[in-house]
């Protein structure tokens, strides 16, 4: 029954696109479905199809890494260093107060065109890392820590057994939006810096030349490449727990 309405959703989303397409009436505005599904196959069929899409998955697994390891050190120090966290929250206020346009455009301003993709989508993404991972490390108590020390437990095992499912545990839930945010990120910066070879960059290569069949064809490949990174997250998810 379950699969039953997971599918029918998509179904009634497919006629009522039909439908709309139909009424519209006019291919350069709004596509109907079997011209998107004409383009998706020819982009599938594109011999830069995979390098395309491993360009943009590079963008996205780099920044992400990246993100987590300069959130790491900056969610410790400031765990460490009052003055520093206020610091920082007073820096990431300014920068959630910005629209993600401002800061696309200011990135491309002052850095290299090859680096605005990564370097926009840490920008954004470092300050909802660090709230997360700040919470973690708040949330476990100096005692146990403590405890640990007096029992002559190595560094490495405290942060892997205490440290590491502390944080953890108020990361997972936000991780599919983490990543969800962050691909968001990348392609409206890919769009804006055209950058040539990846996803955002063929999108905006496609409005240049009003061709709104293959935009639409490049959304519903987003579209699945989110669905496939949710389901690995989820999964990522279910075995930690299970080794919690």
């Amino acid at each position: 029954m379950k699969k039953f309405l997971s599918l029918s959703k998509y179904v009634i989303i497919v006629v009522l696109w039909q439908i709309l397409a139909i009424y519209i009436d006019n291919q350069l505005f709004f596509p109907r479905i079997q011209n998107v599904i004409l383009s998706i196959k020819d982009i599938i069929r594109n011999d830069n199809f995979f390098f395309i899409i491993f360009n943009t998955l590079l963008y996205l697994l780099t920044s992400f890494i990246l993100s987590g390891i300069l959130s790491i050190i900056m969610a410790a120090l400031a765990h460490k260093f009052k003055l520093f966290c206020d610091m920082l929250n007073l820096l990431f206020s300014i920068i959630n107060s910005l629209p993600s346009l401002i800061i696309i455009i200011l990135v491309i301003i002052w850095s290299d065109i090859k680096f605005v993709p990564l370097a926009v989508s840490i920008t954004i993404v470092v300050p909802i890392f660090y709230s997360n991972i700040l919470s973690g490390i708040n949330s476990i108590s100096n005692d146990i820590v403590d405890i640990c020390k007096v029992y002559k437990i190595s560094n490495f095992n405290i942060i892997k057994k205490i440290y590491i499912p502390g944080i953890f545990f108020y990361i997972a839930p936000t991780l599919g939006t983490i990543i969800s945010i962050n691909l968001k990120i990348i392609l409206a910066s890919e769009i804006l810096s055209q950058k040539s070879n990846t996803i955002g960059g063929e999108i905006f290569i496609n409005k240049i030349y009003l061709n709104t069949s293959n935009i639409f064809a490049w959304i519903i490949i987003v579209f699945l490449i989110n669905i496939c990174i949710s389901k690995i997250i989820k999964i990522i998810n279910i075995k930690f727990k299970k080794e919690r």
